[in-house]
């Protein structure tokens, strides 16, 4: 029987915890500022990366220009690059966690104690739908947020660039 039903309220997001034990709510309260957190790391880390991609090109960029290359075009080359990274990150993540979820839908690897969840095992689940919307999604986001950061090209002067070599 459930003894607590407590709803606890974090900055963004309403988490309701059912549990026997009160004390077991205030770990959800933790677990989305954790995810906040992740998603702000990843962010930083995708943008960086790009950056760093584009300083570490910048003799080409200045090249390019040189011969004529239009900012939209030297900037959909980086994009390009980027979303080849992001999607080659994807379909590793993908197979791996698609080949965790079917280990432990077969073999049950996960125990749980089934006097405190009412389960023996972790029950997973896997949805074509919803798991391609959750990687369209990844991939648009992902592409937009690198969108601002490839503006810095537009900033690359040809001659210092050569120069800077």
């Amino acid at each position: 029987e459930v003894k607590a039903i407590k709803k606890a309220l974090s900055d963004e997001n309403d988490i309701v915890c059912v549990t026997r034990d009160l004390g077991d709510c205030q770990t959800l309260g933790r677990v989305a500022t954790i995810d906040e957190s992740l998603e702000e790391l990843v962010s930083f880390n995708m943008i960086s990366g790009l950056l760093i991609i584009i300083l570490e090109r910048t003799n080409t960029i200045g090249i390019l220009k040189a011969m004529g290359a239009r900012n939209s075009s030297i900037r959909h080359i980086f994009l390009y690059q980027a979303v080849f990274l992001i999607g080659k990150g994807m379909v590793w993540g993908n197979l791996v966690g698609v080949a965790l979820i079917l280990i432990q839908y077969y073999t049950h690897l996960i125990p749980l104690d089934a006097a405190a969840y009412y389960v023996d095992f972790v029950p997973v689940e896997l949805h074509f739908w919803q798991w391609l919307v959750i990687n369209i999604a990844t991939l648009c986001i992902t592409t937009l947020m690198l969108i601002v950061p490839s503006y810095i090209i537009t900033k690359i002067q040809p001659a210092k660039s050569i120069k800077f070599e």
